[in-house]
């Protein structure tokens, strides 16, 4: 997910009352998306949410018109290099939840024999 410079977005959670483009209609980025946000809050009543990908969604973010924008693609895609040479944008950086820490012990000690608790 990539978002202004300077917009202090940290957790996903902070995405909440902002403009954020999820990908297009049928498309995987917001079918993989959507779930996550739901998860952190993030839904169409309190979040201004685009059907919108690709360049486009890249164009808007650029100009300032909207807030963040996630991007499942190749590194090498024209876009998301366009994005990491933009310096009034930042990859976010996801910090992981206490939660869902607790959540990958709890599954590991189930399922990691191997390690000793």
């Amino acid at each position: 997910m990539f978002h202004r410079a300077g917009s202090e977005i940290d957790l996903l959670s902070d995405l909440k009352g902002r403009t954020v483009a999820i990908g297009g209609v049928g498309s995987g980025t917001r079918t993989f998306v959507e779930p996550i946000l739901a998860r952190n809050g993030i839904d169409r009543q309190n979040t201004r949410i685009l059907d919108q990908g690709g360049k486009s969604s890249a164009d808007a973010l650029i100009r300032g018109e909207i807030d963040a924008a996630f991007y499942i693609a190749s590194a090498e895609s024209p876009v998301i290099r366009a994005l990491v040479q933009n310096r009034k944008l930042e990859l976010m950086t996801f910090k992981r939840a206490e939660a869902s820490i607790h959540a990958t012990i709890f599954t590991c000690r189930r399922s990691c024999s191997h390690v000793a608790w």
